[in-house]
Parts: structure tokens; C-alpha cells; sequence
């Protein structure tokens, strides 16, 4: 991932347009899902299409962010760096997004303290380290 110094120079309306190798700060959010179904948890990843499974909420938001933390990790400097383009493009299905979405909305709205306890979308930064090139 490069972040570019150089002034792209295109003003509209008094912003300055980005470049398309610009790092937006939104690009480097995971959002992110947990929902209760029957006795297990589920989690998923939109940026990624990745979920996991487990007992708890505070399990399955711990396996996500693992696997979340290996897949771009072998994206960007592992084996799999020569598909890094693929592997950061990938993105959930749409019914995932739209699932996000409902229960984002649904926390949004509902006053109600037990509406929380079966669900959780929130987002995460990217588990990356600076690095000096």
C-alpha cells in the first residue's frame, strides 16, 4: 500500500480531488459483524469475506480479528503476496452487506439495552505496522 506524496494538483470546488494512490482513511477500516444464531456466534468481515464461529461474542470478534490480521498479513508480505491485488479486492457478498447494515440500524434505533446482547457491527483498523521503506 503506497501512500502518495506528490500534490495531485486537481482542485474542484475548493477540495483537492485524491488520487487513486491515495490511502483514504475509510480504505483502512474493516467493518465488521457479530450475530447470535441458535447457540453459536458468527462474525464476518465485509472488506474480506471472511467469518468465523464460536461460543461467545467476545470469541468470535477475537477469531475475526485474528484471521483478519493472518489474511492481510499473507497478502501484503507472506505467500501469497503476488495475489495482493485479488486478495484486497475481495470483498463479502451482498446479503452479508446487507445483513451489516440491518443490524447497524436496528443498534442505531433500538433504545432497547437488550437489542445489543444478540448482535454487534463495528469497525475496525487494519492490524498494520508502519514500516520505514
Amino acid at each position: 500500500m503506497a501512500v502518495s506524496t506528490e500534490n495531485s494538483g486537481n482542485v474542484s470546488g475548493g477540495r483537492r480531488e485524491r488520487s487513486s494512490h491515495e490511502v483514504s482513511p475509510l480504505r483502512l477500516l474493516v467493518r465488521c459483524f457479530a450475530e447470535k444464531k441458535g447457540g453459536q456466534w458468527q462474525a464476518f468481515s465485509l472488506e474480506f469475506g471472511l467469518a468465523v464461529q464460536g461460543d461467545s461474542k467476545a470469541e468470535v470478534k477475537a477469531k475475526l480479528d485474528s484471521v483478519i490480521e493472518s489474511y492481510l498479513r499473507d497478502a501484503l508480505v507472506g505467500e501469497d503476496r503476488e495475489h495482493a491485488y485479488e486478495l484486497l479486492s475481495r470483498k463479502a457478498t451482498w446479503p452479508v452487506y446487507v445483513k451489516y447494515y440491518l443490524i447497524k440500524t436496528i443498534l442505531l434505533v433500538t433504545t432497547s439495552t437488550s437489542a445489543g446482547t444478540d448482535r454487534l457491527a463495528y469497525r475496525e483498523p487494519w492490524p498494520l505496522e508502519p514500516r520505514h521503506c
